[in-house]
């Protein structure tokens, strides 16, 4: 499973770079998150070059120091939007051992898929080493005391050591929670048990189908024998602009889109309401590279057009004139917009000429603009 380990920093610099060298070794396959609260000593600078050194490494930059809760719930968020199915947290002070770590994980995959999975100290098989006595009573007597005045059989509500499944967190509404500090770990335990909310109405469940491949879908569309647009969303994390995105595609007879590496889920519930539904109805698929992944379209005779507001770009308008047989259309991420190399691999740089001094709109905007003016002359009304 798509699993991510989120790694609070604050003055970490002495313990930080063994700790993720050891998340590396014992779980080489998960993604790590560094959440660092401009550190004083040096410790955000560490873990950029840590991550320019590994491309499973990603770096969270906070402002300041807000809290350990603050830290995860936005590790959490950031996870989440970008498709983790299990979210881990991990102190990187090295009281967490790295090579207990795959114990969790073979636990949060057991068929019977338990919404969180503690390393717990106070049970069989935990330990704790070189704590001196006074804080042995404190932390057992506080999970005691949790678990007596809660009613909770969890032995150690307290601990930092967990692995939450993605369909947890979705369901405890992270924004409504407002611990920050000793007791964070004992609400989203709390909430864990009893967040499971009830909804008197029609449920239903659905398996997730598998993706074709992208240059199956690209195919597919190329040899349609009619006029053919593709769209392609690079890095959109808001699930809201991404369903919208979705519903424009839909709307306006995009005939498959294509999503980027860190693209968020299409099938995320936010992004499934604000579409009404039309990720189920537009073909799609992930790249598994890019921008490389330009060059399948390339191959089959794609024009390639990134909406972008360099100073060679060219307006919409001309694109329309073009009226390319088979056209690609690449919609950028909110704020930063399309990365550079991206811009570099397409074969147009296309802007929309705005008024009033507005210099860009929003890409769920933009994307019904473009897929509108962009219509196939056969199906122009």
């Amino acid at each position: 499973m798509k699993t991510l380990v989120i790694i609070p920093t604050y003055n970490e610099l002495e313990t930080l770079k063994e700790q993720v060298l050891g998340v590396r070794q014992y779980a080489p396959e998960v993604d790590i998150l560094i959440a660092d609260d401009n550190s004083p000593d040096g410790t955000g600078k560490l873990a950029d070059q840590l991550a320019a050194q590994d491309n499973q490494i990603y770096v969270l930059h906070r402002a300041g120091k807000q809290g350990l809760g603050d830290a995860y719930m936005a590790g959490f968020k950031w996870g989440l939007a970008r498709g983790y199915e299990l979210l881990c947290e991990m102190d990187a002070d090295g009281s967490h051992r790295a090579k207990d770590f795959p114990r969790l994980l073979r636990r949060a995959n057991r068929p019977d898929q338990p919404g969180l999975v503690i390393g717990s100290r106070w049970v069989p098989g935990g330990s704790v080493v070189n704590w001196p006595w006074h804080r042995k009573v404190l932390s057992k007597g506080g999970n005691d005391y949790v678990a007596l005045m809660l009613g909770i059989k969890v032995k150690d509500a307290t601990a930092g050591f967990r692995v939450y499944r993605a369909e947890t967190l979705e369901v405890i509404h992270l924004d409504e929670v407002e611990s920050h500090g000793y007791c964070f770990q004992v609400d989203m335990t709390w909430r864990t048990i009893t967040g499971f909310h009830l909804h008197r109405g029609a449920l239903a469940a659905m398996r997730r189908q598998q993706l074709p491949a992208a240059a199956e879908l690209i195919s597919a569309a190329a040899s349609s024998g009619r006029p053919s647009r593709i769209a392609i969303f690079e890095d959109i994390v808001d699930h809201t602009n991404l369903g919208a995105l979705f519903r424009s595609a839909a709307a306006l007879g995009i005939d498959a889109v294509l999503i980027s590496p860190s693209c968020a889920d299409p099938l995320y519930r936010r992004s499934i309401r604000v579409s009404m539904g039309a990720v189920f109805q537009v073909p799609w698929a992930r790249l598994e590279t890019w921008p490389a992944s330009i060059s399948l379209l390339h191959d089959v005779g794609y024009v390639v057009a990134a909406l972008g507001l360099s100073s060679d770009a060219i307006p919409l308008a001309d694109l329309t004139e073009l009226n390319p047989p088979k056209l690609a259309l690449i919609l950028g991420t909110e704020g930063d917009g399309l990365k550079p190399r991206t811009l570099a691999a397409a074969d147009l740089v296309v802007k929309i000429p705005m008024s009033h001094g507005v210099d860009s709109l929003n890409v769920a905007a933009a994307s019904a603009v473009a897929f509108y003016a962009t219509q196939p002359s056969d199906h122009t009304p």
